[in-house]
């Protein structure tokens, strides 16, 4: 596990015992297999989060092809387009949270979005503003999107996931797209294949996003891109950003997404 994510899971739990959440009700570890739940988790998950009101959630999408690029990531009305989602249904979708080659689901944001929820359901989180560090998540928030259906019977889950820290250094706000596969009613699996996402360190930043389009017979194309810079040379001169794509393809097939070359 990288060193970031046992300090902010550090902070987590410090957030748990400074605002009287559960320990036993949150995201105890996300693998990259996926994720371990207490049976106070399962419980919960089960009794609130019911599977056909999560899928009513989601708006049905007519096209033949799914397209999530710039736009679509960055809608700035989608608290007017789509329904919130709370922490029990997001466990839910998060059942099964498998990464790629190009591209690992965002503990941050799952975490994050966890904790926050909850401070927020016990009247905590104007509280818990009140003592941000940096480096902390300051507010996030998740919606759910569309449903795709393809024609294997399997469909899949659209939803977003944003999030940001305080506006200080350390710095990083970003929006995620996750992929829920599912079939006969039944959650599969969840990835994230779609993001805009920044940072900075000064006087280092970054910048990535992640676009694709998805075909009715789940074939998958996606485009990377990352860039970072904010590097100095030994005059002390600014250094030309970094750039880097790359294109990726892929397949959903019967709720599993598979690389292909």
């Amino acid at each position: 596990m990288k060193i970031k994510t046992l300090i902010f899971l550090g902070m987590l739990a410090l957030i748990n015992t400074s605002y009287g959440l559960d320990k036993n009700l949150r995201v105890k570890s996300i693998l990259r297999q996926g994720v371990s739940f207490s049976s106070n988790e399962q419980t919960l998950i089960h009794d609130l989060g019911n599977i056909q009101g999560i899928i009513d959630s989601f708006k049905v999408y007519s096209g033949n092809q799914l397209k999530i690029d710039s736009a679509y990531i960055a809608e700035e009305k989608e608290a007017e387009l789509y329904r919130p989602l709370n922490r029990t249904q997001v466990l839910e979708l998060c059942t099964s949270l498998q990464g790629t080659s190009f591209s690992e689901v965002d503990e941050w944001k799952i975490n994050s979005f966890y904790q926050i929820d909850s401070l927020k359901s016990v009247g905590k989180y104007e509280e818990y503003l009140g003592t941000l560090d940096l480096g902390m998540p300051e507010n996030t928030k998740a919606y759910a999107s569309h449903k795709f259906d393809l024609a294997d019977g399997s469909s899949l889950l659209i939803w977003r996931i944003w999030s940001k820290t305080i506006d200080a250094c350390p710095y990083a706000e970003g929006k995620s797209i996750m992929i829920t596969t599912m079939k006969d009613n039944k959650i599969l699996h969840t990835y994230a294949l779609g993001q805009i996402s920044s940072g900075a360190d000064a006087p280092m930043w970054y910048q990535n996003e992640t676009y694709l389009t998805v075909s009715k017979a789940g074939e998958v194309k996606l485009e990377i891109k990352e860039a970072n810079g904010g590097e100095s040379d030994e005059e002390g001169n600014e250094m030309q950003a970094t750039i880097t794509k790359r294109q990726y393809k892929g397949i959903f097939k019967n709720g599993v997404f598979t690389e292909q070359k």
